[in-house]
């Protein structure tokens, strides 16, 4: 009888094993494409940040990436002649509803 009881403590102990070991080897099978993933992009962000910063800090480049194109130099000066125009227009409307 004592036998028997510890044959079916050892066939549980056996199956729960076998469960646990399921269980962490589709764990493992879950985390290796995973961690596989992760160490390529932070690879690619390494090697993407360190291209982006040897482009920037060439001699001159960081100059031309700063500098205004004539489109937008000219649209600026447009929008600023605008605010100026309605700024006067304001001074004006001003004057007209408060005369002094």
């Amino acid at each position: 009888d004592h036998r028997e009881e510890e044959e079916g403590n050892v066939n549980i102990l056996r199956e729960l094993i076998e469960v646990y070991y399921r269980i962490v080897r589709r764990n493992i099978q879950d985390m290796v494409p995973k961690a596989i993933m992760c160490f390529l992009v932070l690879k690619i962000r390494e090697n993407l940040q360190n291209e982006l910063i040897s482009k920037v800090y060439r001699p001159g480049e960081a100059e031309r990436l700063m500098e205004e194109s004539a489109e937008l130099a000219e649209r600026r000066k447009q929008l600023h002649d605008v605010v100026e125009c309605l700024e006067a227009a304001g001074r004006i409307v001003d004057e007209v509803v408060t005369p002094r």
